[in-house]
């Protein structure tokens, strides 16, 4: 083959340096980093990809992210498959209470109700994401004689509110003695975006004085916002660098731990242990999962990646965590001088070699 094409092409929302070579074969790559669909014209390759990002992942819970590689080239391929993840977690996660003033005081942790030396670098509103009306509170922020100026954090304006629902109505004893009326209070900080965060009041039946006759409340303790210092350590990792390939005990066949975190897990499908015709095998003499079987043109292989699942051991430290796992593909034209020449799994993996030659039509 005398002309030489090589098509490096990144995803919406990762733009990845790639290497570039010349060879007497079509190699295309392609990256995604969370979410991506559809399709972009000249690729040759394109992740196939079902992700819908998490924006409140718990301890325990699987988010689904099924990902496959399409051949969309005019030629039959060979396809692999590496990650890339980038782990956010907050250097602090105890929770700190602002009064909108410069008064920031410790809610939790081991400094809890001293004051911050210094403000938090980066702000960060815990938000709320109660409904109370749905439960059968009314807004009574009119009623509130106290005054509670906005807050601002992060450049976002927040207003007081304050709702109230009745637990017990107003009645008497068998005795002919009256019954007061009782009522339970819940607070938040809105914006006009119809952002939530999580206010405190005081967490005693005291913190709100209502007056019978006006129905006029008073705040007893001063209102504040809860947030937290939104400042993370990073961990990048590679699982396809050659000085640090990942090479974690697989938790079982179809299970494998992340690299920048034992908590978070990646379950798979279609994989194997063992080198299996149309089956994906992961090589951990160069940290690539390989898809063992020739991709038509116009065909895509089965499924690779199924969930990433944060698990029930996870504790606070892991509250606002952020977890990039990006996914990238990389295929070469069926021919077995191309598999030495880009993948060398000739000499990392003789086996693994000797089973895609099996598919190589050149």
């Amino acid at each position: 083959m005398k002309n030489k094409k090589l098509l490096i092409i990144a995803g919406l929302f990762a733009l990845l340096a790639l290497g570039a070579g010349t060879f007497a074969w079509f190699t295309s790559e392609d990256s995604v980093t969370n979410h991506f669909e559809g399709e972009i014209a000249g690729n040759d390759i394109q992740i196939v990809e079902t992700f819908t990002p998490e924006e409140d992942w718990t301890p325990g819970e699987g988010v689904a992210k099924k990902v496959s590689v399409a051949n969309v080239s005019e030629y039959d391929a060979l396809i692999r498959v590496s990650f890339e993840e980038v782990f956010k977690k907050l250097r602090d996660n105890n929770e700190i209470y602002f009064d909108g003033t410069e008064t920031y005081i410790w809610a939790s942790g081991p400094n809890k109700g001293s004051e911050l030396s210094s403000p938090p670098v980066v702000p960060k509103a815990m938000p709320s994401k109660s409904d109370y009306v749905s439960l059968g509170y009314k807004d009574v922020t009119a009623n509130l004689s106290t005054e509670v100026k906005n807050i601002t954090v992060a450049n976002k304006e927040y207003r007081f509110k304050i709702y109230e629902k009745e637990v017990q109505a107003a009645g008497n004893k068998p005795s002919g003695e009256p019954i007061p009326e009782e009522y339970s209070y819940v607070a938040q900080w809105e914006a006009s975006d119809s952002t939530k965060a999580k206010a405190y009041i005081g967490n005693t039946s005291g913190s709100i004085e209502r007056n019978r006759t006006t129905q006029k409340l008073t705040l007893v303790n001063p209102a504040y916002l809860s947030m937290i210092d939104a400042t993370y350590n990073e961990i990048k990792e590679n699982w396809a660098e050659p000085n640090k390939l990942y090479n974690k005990p697989a938790v079982d066949e179809i299970t494998y731990k992340a690299f920048a975190d034992d908590l978070i897990q990646l379950g798979f499908t279609e994989l194997t242990k063992e080198i299996t015709k149309n089956k994906w095998y992961y090589n951990v003499a160069d940290g690539h999962f390989y898809f063992v079987g020739k991709v038509l043109r116009g065909t895509q292989t089965p499924q690779l990646l199924d969930s990433v699942k944060l698990m029930e051991q996870a504790d606070n430290s892991y509250s606002l965590l952020q977890f990039d796992l990006i996914v990238n593909a990389n295929g070469i034209q069926n021919a077995q001088q191309s598999i030495k020449d880009s993948w060398k799994t000739d000499v990392s993996n003789p086996a693994l070699y000797d089973k895609l030659v099996e598919f190589c039509d050149y």
